[in-house]
């Protein structure tokens, strides 16, 4: 069982990946979807990291990645 966390902008590419290599491998695939609800926390630790911020600019975004 894998999470995804949607607001994380390339969330569907990595579950895409994910799936894919399930096949290859020969294992069912599961996920866990969430939205939004560690967008302060991922945040601020790209902010703490000097990273730019990994999730979605707005909510908007959000459910658009998570309705795919």
């Amino acid at each position: 069982m894998l999470n995804r966390n949607t607001p994380v902008q390339d969330s569907w590419a990595r579950m895409n990946l994910d799936i894919e290599r399930s096949r290859r491998e020969g294992f069912k695939f599961g996920a866990k979807l969430v939205r939004g609800a560690y967008m302060y926390l991922e945040r601020q630790r790209a902010v703490d990291l000097k990273f730019p911020s990994p999730v979605w600019e707005s909510l908007e975004e959000t459910h658009a990645n998570y309705n795919r």
